[in-house]
């Protein structure tokens, strides 16, 4: 069993907050959630629709709800890489009819827990970390341009490039954005972590990994304080974006 607290905020001035976060089959909006004694096979996961497509939300929407029906516990990798595969042709199709929606996507974190094992499936920049003998370790990679050019060492141009320019994403009226998808085998029996933490980039683009990890030491015995503590840092640092976060506690 598992401890679970969600947290989504609109991004200032927005009307439409167009992240969303799951756990189990319940698809979160807008607010602070806990939910206790969280069962295992349990499906958690963020979705951040792309803010310069329309139809942002309905494509998070879309890829979380599909998620959270074609889940089934004892997945192999290959069945979760069908799953996402499936999930982003379905998004692509289901958008072909929307006039004006077409081009609609969504980042998406998962991470898959059942009682002897955990698996994880990352398209674009949200992000899963792990808590491990009170160490935060970032388990996903960012699928930004930015990101793709810093990993080669090309620092220079890497400052061209904001951290919006997205390379892994569902949708998108295209297969480009799913060619970036990574699935993985995080642990098997005796191996768990404490915790683990799904974040959108509202979060993470604005509280530095240093600044997020100890927040996360002075707060980590109280949770709404925890989630309060980030959430405030990123609006203070400027985040204009709609924040979500995801804590799992073991």
């Amino acid at each position: 069993m598992a401890d679970v607290w969600v947290r989504i905020d609109a991004g200032r001035n927005k009307a439409c907050c167009e992240d969303a976060a799951l756990v189990g089959n319940r698809i979160f909006e807008p607010g602070f959630y806990n939910i206790q004694d969280v069962q295992f096979p349990c499906v958690f996961a963020v979705a951040d629709g792309v803010g310069g497509n329309a139809g942002a939300k309905e494509a998070s929407y879309f890829v979380l709800r599909r998620l959270s029906e074609m889940y089934h516990a004892d997945m192999t990798l290959d069945d979760l890489v069908s799953i996402m595969i499936n999930i982003d042709s379905e998004l692509i199709d289901f958008s072909s009819f929307l006039e004006g929606k077409e081009n609609m996507a969504s980042t998406l974190t998962v991470f898959i827990v059942e009682e002897h094992r955990a698996l994880s499936a990352h398209v674009g920049n949200t992000r899963l970390l792990e808590v491990r003998n009170g160490i935060i370790h970032q388990l996903s990679h960012d699928q930004t341009a930015r990101q793709i050019m810093m990993d080669s060492g090309n620092y220079a141009s890497a400052r061209d490039f904001g951290n919006s320019e997205l390379l892994g994403f569902m949708g998108g009226a295209s297969v480009n954005g799913i060619a970036y998808l990574k699935v993985a085998e995080l642990w098997t029996d005796g191996e768990r972590a404490e915790q683990i933490i799904l974040t959108s980039d509202g979060i993470h683009d604005y509280v530095e990994p240093d600044r997020f990890a100890s927040l996360y030491e002075a707060n980590k015995m109280y949770p709404r304080r925890l989630f309060q503590m980030i959430f405030n840092e990123a609006d203070m640092n400027d985040s204009y974006d709609d924040k979500s976060m995801i804590l799992v506690r073991f």
